[in-house]
């Protein structure tokens, strides 16, 4: 709000490369895109996409929707203004995807509510389903008009480790190996780009065996739990999903998420995951 719409002058370092936009980046705390590249048209107004500490609005949106997931079932005082805030950051990160995912957990969570009446719960999620799917329709047509080299390579990206992962999909091509997608990259768009899926790229780097590492220890874990095995399955979806257009798992964020499911999977006990 400083920075885009108050336009209060701040100092800041300009960032670029060859192959994203040109950032001016405030305190470290704040990436602002200069480029028309990361603008959007919503409903007749143009806005400029909101990176917040990133080079990329899509891995903002990452972690708020995980910041709602927190505020929705595990902090037990939840502040209304925290909410407001979260979700007013999500809509300035114009992601598809993590404004379909926020609309799944609102509609699971207002399920599980004791809300009395089934007719008011169904109401309350065709409501809100209703709302989002205009939403996401004028956003999804506006992406395919205004960023159509960003929809056509997220769609490569899923094609073509695919295609890579039945080649090997044992052992796969090796960890970070980027070079096996460099070449398919090159033929479909004359440029050596690194797959943006996290799913598939895990998937063709190091193949069904090593894929164990990231996802056995969720399915081994949700039956050690004395409750809540539906939201940690929930909650599993949700990173599955989320990692579909940002690949974490190479990130320190990724390791801790994988290492603490980790830990909870060597006690002896059942764990007690104290969602609410």
């Amino acid at each position: 709000m400083v920075v885009e719409i108050a336009q209060i002058s701040l100092p800041y370092t300009r960032f670029a490369t060859d192959w994203l936009p040109t950032y001016d980046v405030y305190y470290y705390v704040y990436c602002s895109i200069v480029t028309d590249f990361g603008t959007d048209t919503f409903m007749g107004f143009t806005f400029k996409r909101n990176c917040g500490y990133f080079t990329e609005a899509g891995l903002y949106a990452f972690f708020i929707v995980l910041a709602l997931f927190v505020w929705l079932f595990v902090k037990t005082k939840k502040s209304k203004v925290e909410l407001a805030i979260l979700l007013v950051a999500l809509l300035s990160t114009f992601s598809t995807t993590g404004l379909i995912l926020t609309v799944l957990m609102f509609a699971y969570y207002i399920n599980t509510r004791k809300i009395k009446g089934k007719a008011i719960r169904w109401l309350l999620a065709l409501m809100t389903v209703g709302v989002v799917v205009f939403v996401v329709n004028d956003l999804l047509a506006t992406k395919q008009e205004e960023h159509s080299f960003s929809f056509s390579a997220r769609m490569f990206d899923l094609i073509g480790g695919i295609q890579l992962f039945l080649q090997s999909p044992i052992w796969g091509w090796g960890y970070k190996n980027h070079d096996a997608f460099y070449v398919i990259s090159m033929q479909g768009f004359g440029t050596e780009r690194s797959d943006s899926n996290g799913v598939v790229s895990a998937l063709y780097q190091i193949g069904i065996l090593g894929c164990t590492i990231f996802y056995v220890p969720f399915i081994l874990v949700r039956k050690k739990l004395k409750e809540n095995k539906r939201l940690f399955s929930f909650l599993s979806i949700l990173l599955i999903l989320l990692m579909m257009g940002e690949p974490i798992q190479y990130t320190t964020t990724g390791v801790a998420i994988v290492g603490f499911v980790t830990a909870m999977l060597m006690t002896k006990n059942k764990v007690d995951l104290k969602f609410e």
